[in-house]
């Protein structure tokens, strides 16, 4: 198989892009019940893939600054 610089850059996005995982679930009025996130997160990463947790940049907005 002949591939050209394109493809194979190409080919490795994809399987970078393949194994990130978004995490999705109830934030607004459960906002100190978000444990969950945590365990699926530690699973992800155990597994091979990145985890995408928007609770890790949005949870100041519900929980207000430090």
């Amino acid at each position: 198989m002949n591939l050209k610089n394109n493809d194979v850059i190409e080919a490795r996005c994809r399987s970078s892009m393949a194994r990130r995982v978004f995490i999705s679930g109830p934030i607004q009025g459960v906002e100190e019940k978000q444990a969950y996130r945590e365990k699926i997160s530690a699973l992800l990463i155990q597994y091979g893939y990145e985890p995408v947790d928007p609770w890790q940049r949005e949870k100041v907005l519900y929980r207000g600054p430090p």
